[in-house]
């Protein structure tokens, strides 16, 4: 983790740095982010809507939870691998970083320290949800398939 400002980047093997863009005139994430980012918003929106409809419509329920278990997996890979503002190495401050930041004057290119705690929260909600809820499918058929009546021979 590094507790440096933008001014100070922390660099990663292999990385040249170049100089500071002017402000407001730099593209922090790369492509890939940005589809991934987006992409998971959809996503989890399209989980959410069709969680409770019933009939055909719960297998976009599911196709949605393996879009998103999908998308964390890819950005979690991204945040080692990726680009320079991808990796988590580059975004993910220690405390005297969010401590600076909360004290206010310094600027942070992508996101500031309190950015990476929630991008670092979202990931770690998100992750497990979708297998979780795949694992629980099959009670939920069995429930299902026991609770059917059958008329009594009466």
């Amino acid at each position: 983790m590094s507790d440096g400002p933008v001014d100070t980047p922390a660099t990663v093997p292999g990385d040249h740095v170049s100089p500071p863009a002017p402000r407001g005139k730099a593209l922090v994430w790369d492509l890939p982010v940005r589809v991934m980012h987006w992409s998971l918003v959809l996503a989890v929106c399209g989980s959410w809507a069709t969680q409770e409809l019933e009939g055909d419509w719960f297998r976009y329920h599911v196709w949605c939870g393996y879009a998103v278990l999908l998308l964390v997996t890819t950005r979690l890979l991204w945040g080692f691998v990726g680009t320079r503002h991808a990796r988590f190495a580059s975004f993910v401050r220690g405390p005297r970083a969010i401590i600076g930041y909360l004290r206010g004057g310094v600027h942070y290119a992508g996101h500031n320290p309190l950015g990476a705690l929630m991008v670092v929260a979202l990931l770690l909600m998100l992750a497990p949800l979708p297998p979780t809820r795949r694992i629980r499918l099959p009670a939920i058929l069995v429930a299902s398939l026991l609770s059917t009546s059958t008329p009594s021979p009466d």
